[in-house]
Order: structure tokens, then C-alpha cells, then sequence
């Protein structure tokens, strides 16, 4: 994923290219706790920002509601239950309501999309929420708990980073600084080097010497179980 042009992505999605968009994400498989914050948020989100355009993922359960929810608002909106082309998704995004996770995160960062935060509470470690701030304290984004979160809260902290550009540039420089799109190649490469060092250390042991402290055989009880 990389930063792409939100005209182009907001009219591939039907949206309006010239107006803002929200997108609103729970993961892959949706999150009930925010699908029913975004929702009871609608008027307040309608009458702050007429303009707005939504782009909510709301998973498989609950499409059907959300998509009533927002005709009955009068909001331009786009709703899925899944959708496979996030880099569409996320390049029309002006601002983001999101969990947590750790896929997730990589990905807003990638693109560079400011986002309210807001942790899957019964995630183990409560990590997401400790993503969150992370992110939060390093201004790459703004943490709203779900058990204290309103739909006023919501819409200020939202539509505030949508009609403020220098916020939004201030967090998306931010954003950056999480972006590792080398990651994979980092880790490979520092694993391939690790085995290397091994494979080095053990042609440097005398001959028939495992490298093990442990006092046993190695070599000799591998040869009973290939005997086996």
C-alpha cells in the first residue's frame, strides 16, 4: 500500500471526488461496538459536516442495519459488509474510524490516513489499546475508548481532523514514521544472517562436537532414530 490520488480512488468507489470521505472499518470481520457508535452518531455527523461522504465496512452481521441507519440520515454513503480493495478504501479516505489492530495500523500507515482510534476492548493484553496510544502519543492518531466513547465525542474528534488540513498533514507526517514497507526484507535478511552466524560457529567446533552443554549424544542417538 502507498498514498494514492483520492480523486481517483473516491470516483472508482462512487463517491463524489471533489467531497470528503470517512471510512469507517472494524477489521475484516466488522465491529459491532463502532458500527453502533457510527450510527447513533449519524445526525450529529449529518449536521456538522452535510458534505461528507461515508465508506463504512461493517462486517457481515449487521450491513443490513447500518445501510438502513445511514439512508435514514440523508448522508451520501457506500456500505459493505467486506471489501477486498482497501487500497481504494483507505487512498478516498480523508479521515478513518478504526480499531486497533496490528493489520490495520500498518495499513493506515502506509497510506498515511488520519484516523480515530478506537481499541477492540477484549483484545488479549488489551494490545490494541496500547497500539493505540502508541500511535496517539506519537501524534500518528487520535484514542477513543470505546466504554467512554459518545457519539459527540466521535463526530468532534472526526469531523475536527476533516476540516482541519494542517491536523491532518501534522498527523499523516507522523503516520510516516510508523510506515516500514522494507519490514519483510528486514527480517529476512536479519534471519538469514543469524543462520549464517550459526552455520559459522558450528564449522569452527572440533569434529563430531554438536555444540550442545547438555552432555548427551546428539549425534549418535540421531543415528538410532534414522536407524528406526
Amino acid at each position: 500500500f502507498q498514498p494514492g490520488d483520492a480523486a481517483v480512488c473516491r470516483k472508482a468507489l462512487g463517491l463524489d471526488p471533489a467531497k470528503p470521505v470517512l471510512l469507517v472499518t472494524g477489521g475484516s470481520q466488522g465491529a459491532s461496538g463502532i458500527n453502533e457508535l457510527v450510527t447513533r452518531a449519524l445526525p450529529l455527523l449529518a449536521q456538522a459536516a452535510p458534505d461528507l461522504q461515508l465508506f463504512l465496512l461493517t462486517g457481515p452481521a449487521e450491513v443490513e442495519k447500518v445501510r438502513q441507519a445511514c439512508t435514514a440520515s440523508g448522508m451520501k454513503a457506500v456500505v459493505h459488509a467486506f471489501f477486498a480493495e482497501m487500497h481504494l478504501a483507505l487512498g478516498a479516505a480523508t479521515v478513518a474510524i478504526s480499531r486497533a489492530g496490528a493489520s490495520s495500523l500498518a495499513e493506515l500507515a502506509a497510506v498515511r490516513v488520519p484516523t480515530v482510534l478506537v481499541p477492540f476492548p477484549a483484545a488479549t493484553d488489551n494490545h490494541q489499546f496500547h497500539n493505540a496510544r502508541a500511535f496517539e502519543e506519537t501524534g500518528a492518531g487520535c484514542l477513543l475508548e470505546q466504554k467512554s466513547a459518545t457519539p459527540g465525542t466521535l463526530v468532534k474528534l472526526a469531523v475536527d481532523l476533516i476540516q482541519d488540513s494542517a491536523a491532518r498533514e501534522k498527523m499523516q507526517t507522523a503516520l510516516a514514521k510508523w510506515d516500514a514497507p522494507k519490514a519483510a526484507e528486514q527480517i529476512a535478511e536479519t534471519m538469514l544472517a543469524g543462520i549464517q552466524c550459526e552455520h559459522e560457529r558450528r564449522a569452527r567446533l572440533p569434529a563430531g562436537h554438536s555444540g550442545c552443554s547438555c552432555g548427551h549424544d546428539h549425534q549418535s542417538r540421531t543415528g538410532e532414530i534414522q536407524a528406526a
